[in-house]
């Protein structure tokens, strides 16, 4: 055991003895099938299949992993299992698996506790932080099982072993061994630690990134003009004839500071539309921001689309 000290703490470093688990579902989130395996040891500790109580039927999920009703029709009910389950969850100091959101979604659903304070790493994650540069891999968007294990050189394939939850459970544990090697990491708290720090500054990027825009004036029938608001990236589209359009860090706080500024040139008649002098597009053309997170989250819960406020309407004369 030693030692490793971050800025808001030391923690005491020691691999971590850790459950991986992998589970097939019937189109309504019942479990089927459940395989549990220790780590480092990689030996199955657990496995059986289950008869779903609401669901007959799971056409969806069985094209995926091929379990039918027939081959559940004798198996035990999870209520009858879900104790020594738990006794294996109770155990371990670390669980891992790979894009475990639903199967801990699955587990805590059929009444297993699962205390939010227990460490928990998905491999997808550390396929981002290990191979994300080298495979160009932009956060959020890690491919499937199978291409990650490809990724890392190991021979498991979509047609012939995934979606059996045993070998899921199995290529996860290969693949996290990979990774660990390729990084020169050990499955312990450092980490967990580095992990964290590599999502927050991946999170926080794809923030910036996505706050990044272009705003238009869009000339309309009657002298009306309209502001839209649009994201910066390849599919932002060209203007057209007579736009005018300024790119800003931050998109939707722009929105705000422009309906700010010029809110006194509101059109009484009509709301929402403003009465502009050549001053006033030079102001347009002229703005600029600086990106900040918070005002951002703020204005884009006021504009977004969740609001249908994306655009202004402007007259120009």
């Amino acid at each position: 055991m030693y030692r490793y000290a971050t800025r808001h703490c030391t923690l005491y470093i020691v691999q971590m003895k850790a459950i991986c688990f992998d589970i097939e579902a019937t189109d309504r989130g019942e479990m089927l099938e459940l395989s549990m395996f220790s780590y480092p040891e990689k030996k199955e500790a657990y496995h059986s299949y289950y008869k779903p109580v609401k669901s007959k039927e799971w056409k969806t999920t069985e094209a995926i992993h091929h379990i039918t009703p027939a081959m559940v029709a004798d198996a035990s009910r999870f209520a009858s299992e879900r104790s020594k389950v738990q006794e294996l969850i109770d155990a371990c100091e670390l669980i891992v698996g790979f894009a475990i959101d639903n199967d801990l979604r699955y587990l805590r659903g059929a009444g297993v506790n699962i205390p939010e304070k227990k460490p928990v790493l998905d491999v997808r994650d550390l396929v981002y932080m290990v191979k994300g540069k080298e495979c160009d891999l932009r956060y959020g968007t890690v491919p499937s099982l199978s291409k990650c294990a490809q990724m890392a050189g190991l021979d498991f394939t979509e047609e012939s072993d995934a979606h059996s939850a045993t070998n899921d459970t199995l290529a996860t544990l290969d693949l996290l061994d990979a990774l660990l090697q390729a990084s020169g990491h050990k499955l312990d708290a450092r980490l967990l630690n580095d992990l964290d720090a590599c999502l927050e500054e991946a999170r926080e990027e794809q923030l910036r990134l996505s706050a990044r825009g272009v705003l238009r004036l869009v000339p309309a029938p009657g002298g009306v003009y309209k502001i839209k608001n649009n994201h910066l990236d390849q599919n932002t589209p060209p203007l057209a004839d007579g736009e005018l359009a300024i790119q800003v860090d931050s998109r939707y706080l722009a929105e705000h500071e422009l309906r700010t500024m010029f809110d006194k040139r509101q059109d009484k008649g009509r709301p929402m539309h403003y009465i502009l002098r050549k001053a006033d597009i030079d102001r347009f053309l002229g703005y600029k921001n600086v990106y900040n997170p918070v005002q951002e989250l703020v204005y884009r819960n006021k504009y977004g689309p969740r609001r249908y406020r994306n655009h202004l309407d402007f007259d120009v004369k």
